[in-house]
């Protein structure tokens, strides 16, 4: 295998960076038009971060690539406990609007 050859499974390294990309993307959108991220995470954003992430994390398994996987699950970590944080700011605001 020279440099130019890419490797086995390179369709689930692009799954994982275009699924993370949109994410993240999303995010950005959201942040500048809305100043903040709470409606990033009720649609379909996170859709594309768990898929991205899973990708990434059975693309690492498969190259047998720790610090792909390190930093895939870092990721995933991080991004669900993000999202739990603001769906549950969320439903304390929903509370606070419904008394």
């Amino acid at each position: 295998m020279t440099g130019l050859t890419p490797p086995r499974w390179w369709w689930l390294m692009a799954c994982a960076c275009a699924g993370q990309g949109v994410w993240a993307l999303i995010l950005l959108w959201c942040r500048l038009r809305y100043d903040r991220c709470e409606a990033a995470a009720a649609g379909i954003a996170p859709l594309f971060f768990l898929l991205g992430g899973g990708a990434g994390m059975i693309y690492g398994l498969l190259q047998r690539d720790a610090v792909l996987l390190l930093g895939q699950g870092t990721a995933l970590i991080l991004g669900w406990r993000w999202l739990r944080c603001v769906r549950a700011e969320i439903s304390k605001q929903n509370h606070g609007k419904q008394k």
